[in-house]
C-alpha cells in the first residue's frame, strides 16, 4: 500500500513538472495590477522569472525598465555602441539602453555610468516615460499640476515637468494619502500599469515625435588638433534645419538661436574639449537636441599640426575688398583682421580643407602691403603679408606660414 502511494505521488509530481507555467496559479492573480500585467505579458513587453513567478511587488531596476520600455517602443536597433562604461553591447539589456540613450529617453549618472542594477524610482520612470512619448506641459498651470500632492516638494526639479504632465493626463494618481512618493522604488506592478496606460493613451500620435539625432565623433582615441562630429537623423527628408553650438552639460534649447547651420553637410569639427549641442527641426516644427561631450583632444606647445599651434598656408586676393584664406588645420571662433584699415571679421569655423572667404567694408589700395592676422583664444596669433593689387593682373598670392606674399603676374 505504501509503495502504491509513493508511485501515485511520484506520478503527480511528474505531471506537475511538465505543465506549462501558465497552468499554475500566477502570483499576480488578485493583485491590483493583474489586469495590466496580463496585457504587458501578452504584448511581449514584460516576462516573469524562471520559477514562473512575476513578483508584482518587487522593485524594478534601471536595466529592467529600459528593456520593457524598449520593447513597448518596437525594439529599435541602436545605431552605435554603448555610451556607458557599465553597459556592455552584448549584455541582455545592452541594445535597449543604447537605443533609448540615442533617442534621448534614458540618461546616465555622469562619468560614463548608467547604473543598470540601480533601483528605478517613481520620478525616474515618470521622466523617462515623458521623454519617450514627447510629453511636456504647455502652460505654467500645467507645469504646476504635481503641486496638488502633499509631498510635491520631494519631486526633483528635473522630474517636475514630467510628473506634472503625467498627473494632468491622469496617468499618475498617487499612492494613497494624497502622496506621490517620487523617491520610492517603482514596483513591477506599477511599471505594468504605467506602461500600458501611457502607451495606450499616446502611441497613436507618431507625427508629434521629435527628430531622432545620433552623433558620432572621429577619432574617439586621444588626438591633437580637431575632432569631427558626424550627425545623422532618422528621416532626413523630414528635416528642415540641423545646427550645432558649444554648450554646458545638460543645457536645454528650445529654438535654433545661436546655432551654426550644418543642414547640408551634417558634420562639424571642434578643437576644444567640452560639451556641444546639436539640434534639429523637422518640417512639422518639432525641435530636438542631443549633447555630445568631447574629452580626447590633447594640447601641446609644439607646432606642426598639433595642440595649440596653427599657421596660415595661403591667401588669395579675389577683388578690391575680398580675400580668401587657408589654414593648415581646422579652427573655430577665430578673428581675422587685415590692416591697415580693411577691418575685422569673426569666423565661426575655418576648415583646413576649404578656403575661407573674407569680405571687408573698405577696399584695398593698389600697391599697399597689408597684414592679415588670425587670432584664436588659447592659440598664438598668426600673421602674413600680401600686397593690394588690381585683381585682373594677378592669378594668386602665395605666402608661407609667416612672411611677405609673392605676387605672381599673368
Amino acid at each position: 500500500m505504501k509503495r502504491r502511494f509513493l508511485s501515485i505521488l511520484l506520478a503527480l509530481c511528474m505531471i506537475i513538472s511538465i505543465l506549462p507555467m501558465s497552468a499554475l496559479a500566477a502570483d499576480y492573480e488578485g493583485h491590483w495590477s493583474s489586469e495590466y500585467i496580463v496585457k504587458a505579458k501578452d504584448r511581449g513587453w514584460m516576462n516573469g522569472y524562471e520559477d514562473g513567478t512575476f513578483r508584482p511587488n518587487k522593485s524594478i531596476t534601471r536595466a529592467e525598465f529600459s528593456v520593457m520600455l524598449w520593447r513597448a517602443l518596437g525594439s529599435p536597433a541602436p545605431q552605435g555602441v554603448s555610451p556607458f562604461t557599465d553597459v556592455a553591447d552584448d549584455i541582455w539589456y545592452g541594445k535597449a539602453v543604447t537605443a533609448l540613450y540615442e533617442a534621448d529617453i534614458v540618461l546616465g549618472y555622469g562619468g560614463g555610468l548608467f547604473g543598470p542594477g540601480g533601483t528605478l524610482t517613481r520620478e525616474m520612470a515618470f521622466a523617462m516615460l515623458a521623454r519617450a512619448f514627447d510629453l511636456a506641459p504647455e502652460s505654467t498651470g500645467d507645469a504646476a499640476e504635481y503641486t496638488a500632492f502633499d509631498d510635491y516638494a520631494d519631486v526633483s526639479s528635473w522630474a517636475a515637468d514630467a510628473t506634472s504632465i503625467l498627473v494632468l493626463k491622469g496617468y499618475v494618481e498617487g499612492v494613497g494619502g494624497n502622496l506621490l512618493k517620487p523617491k520610492r522604488a517603482l514596483t513591477r506592478g506599477e511599471m505594468a500599469k504605467l506602461l500600458i496606460i501611457v502607451y495606450d493613451g499616446e502611441a497613436d500620435k507618431p507625427d508629434d515625435a521629435a527628430p531622432l539625432i545620433t552623433l558620432t565623433q572621429s577619432p574617439t582615441a586621444s588626438t591633437y588638433g580637431s575632432v569631427k562630429v558626424s550627425v545623422t537623423v532618422e528621416d532626413e527628408s523630414d528635416i528642415a534645419f540641423i545646427g550645432w553650438r558649444s554648450s554646458s552639460s545638460g543645457a536645454s534649447y528650445t529654438d535654433k538661436t545661436g546655432f551654426i547651420d550644418i543642414t547640408d553637410k551634417k558634420e562639424f569639427s571642434v578643437m576644444s574639449n567640452g560639451w556641444y549641442a546639436v539640434c534639429a527641426t523637422d518640417v512639422d516644427g518639432n525641435f530636438a537636441c542631443k549633447l555630445i561631450q568631447i574629452t580626447n583632444i590633447q594640447t601641446s606647445s609644439g607646432d606642426g599640426g598639433g595642440g595649440s599651434s596653427f599657421s596660415i598656408s595661403e591667401v588669395n586676393v579675389i577683388d578690391a575688398d575680398t580675400i580668401t584664406i587657408s589654414l593648415n588645420k581646422d579652427i573655430s571662433d577665430a578673428t581675422i583682421t587685415v590692416s591697415p584699415s580693411l577691418g575685422t571679421v569673426t569666423a565661426a569655423y575655418v576648415s583646413a580643407t576649404n578656403t575661407y572667404t573674407v569680405d571687408f567694408e573698405n577696399t584695398m589700395v593698389n600697391g599697399t602691403v597689408y597684414t592679415v592676422t588670425v587670432a584664436k583664444s588659447g592659440y598664438s596669433s598668426q600673421t602674413a603679408a600680401f600686397t593690394g593689387v588690381n585683381p585682373s593682373k594677378i592669378s594668386n598670392v602665395q605666402i608661407g606660414e609667416i612672411g611677405t606674399a609673392e605676387v605672381k603676374g599673368q
